[in-house]
């Protein structure tokens, strides 16, 4: 759901993510260099609301297993369940667009 600005959308576990639609974070991690003659046009449309972030989760995916045993535990079930982390910075963004 998009009010203005920001937009919310519940979460099965019963809390909400919410999004302001000028601050994007687009973490770089090594999967964006393989992708990025795809969404190469979509980045020129949309370079003024991403900001981009160069940090722990391009080493931790650069660190990865390519390949393991069917008897190891795979880096999917390993990292099942990643959260994003919270910015305070767009958490009072999103506060303020919500009271004007």
């Amino acid at each position: 759901m998009t009010t203005g600005r920001v937009a919310h959308r519940p979460r099965l576990d019963g809390g909400y993510v919410i999004a302001h639609e000028t601050n994007t974070v687009a973490d770089i991690i090594p999967a964006s260099f393989r992708y990025f003659p795809e969404f190469f046009p979509t980045l020129l449309k949309e370079r003024s609301r991403l900001r981009f972030r160069l940090g722990k989760a391009f080493w931790r995916e650069a660190m990865l297993p390519r390949l393991w045993a069917g008897s190891e535990r795979s880096p999917f079930e390993r990292f099942r369940a990643l959260k994003a982390e919270v910015s305070s910075k767009h958490v009072v963004s999103v506060l303020i667009s919500t009271e004007n």
